[in-house]
């Protein structure tokens, strides 16, 4: 159960950073990010946004493709392996907690929607040999959805700024 826990604080602080730098971003561009190498979008992407934000590069995209996405993990797992980075076995942010490389897909209840949503999150990190760190979340979250209606979320963030981010979010409070 703490696992669960820690997947829905993770997957819900991955979703709350997204939508807040969405919100806060200087809008969506179409020229290619500086590191879109790290972000990866795969074959049958629909409406790909691609943001930048403080140095960060971001990008989020629906795709239709049936639970659990093994077809997608795989896409971006072999294309950032080609690329030099490597899977982060732990969270980055929250060591201790086993990566989706690890672990596999979580599911979780949204009981902020009526009725209650089940959401089934992927989430995890790669590191490259910079220190530089890119994270995906990967989400199907039904009803209203379905388990076929995949959102990527990921992200690219600089080592310089991946070092000054907080590693505890106990620490935090």
């Amino acid at each position: 159960m703490a696992v669960l826990r820690g997947m829905s604080r993770l997957t819900l602080a991955a979703a709350f950073l997204f939508s807040g730098l969405n919100g806060c971003a200087r809008g969506a561009h179409q020229d290619t990010p500086r590191h879109a190498e790290a972000l990866i979008v795969c074959p049958g992407a629909k409406q790909a946004n691609w943001l930048k934000f403080e140095g960060s590069d971001q990008l989020s995209y629906q795709i239709e493709v049936e639970y659990p996405a093994s077809s997608i993990v795989s896409c971006i797992s072999t294309q950032l392996r080609e690329k030099g980075w490597r899977p982060l076995q732990e969270d980055f942010w929250n060591p201790g907690l086993p990566s989706s490389h690890v672990r596999g897909w979580t599911q979780s209840v949204d009981a902020t929607v009526h009725p209650e949503a089940t959401v089934d999150a992927w989430v995890a990190q790669w590191e490259n040999e910079a220190g530089d760190i890119v994270w995906y979340s990967l989400t199907y979250k039904y009803p209203p959805g379905d388990r076929y209606s995949l959102t990527v979320h990921a992200g690219f963030v600089p080592a310089s700024i991946a070092k000054k981010m907080p590693k505890d979010p106990k620490a935090q409070k």
